[in-house]
């Protein structure tokens, strides 16, 4: 854990210098928070104006029924042999973990963020090939 330096009292005041005004914000996780995989998204503006935004990730389908072979059978027990056939839809699921509503100024300030971080990682990712292939 990050321990933040100059902490002011709440009220933008840190014991005497003179120092612009600060908000203290804190982050506390909802009961329903979680961390979920995003292979995609979509969506777009609502009929109100608002936007959203749709995360799903990808996988292939869980089959419904499984049919095997069976190998023997002694009195109540049975021993399953390998499968032999399938009821699974075809191709793969998009399951959409969490939809997010957003004002268009919140959609435009993510995207600057997330703009941000990409230049973060990306010259990251640069400096650790430049670093890898001796070029520094």
């Amino acid at each position: 854990m990050t321990e933040q330096k100059n902490m002011t009292d709440g009220q933008g005041n840190d014991g005497g210098s003179k120092k612009t005004p600060t908000l203290r914000c804190h982050y506390i996780k909802s009961n329903f928070y979680r961390v979920v995989s995003a292979d995609g998204c979509f969506g777009g503006r609502q009929p109100r104006g608002q936007f959203q935004l749709s995360f799903f990730s990808e996988r292939l389908p869980i089959p419904q029924i499984v049919e095997h072979e069976i190998k023997s059978t002694r009195g109540a027990m049975t021993e399953m042999g390998d499968p032999v056939g399938q009821v699974s839809r075809e191709g793969i699921v998009r399951e959409v973990e969490v939809g997010v509503a957003m004002t268009v100024g919140v959609a435009r300030a993510l995207h600057k963020w997330i703009g941000d971080q990409l230049k973060v990682i990306e010259g990251e990712d640069k400096e650790q090939k430049e670093f890898v292939d001796g070029e520094s």
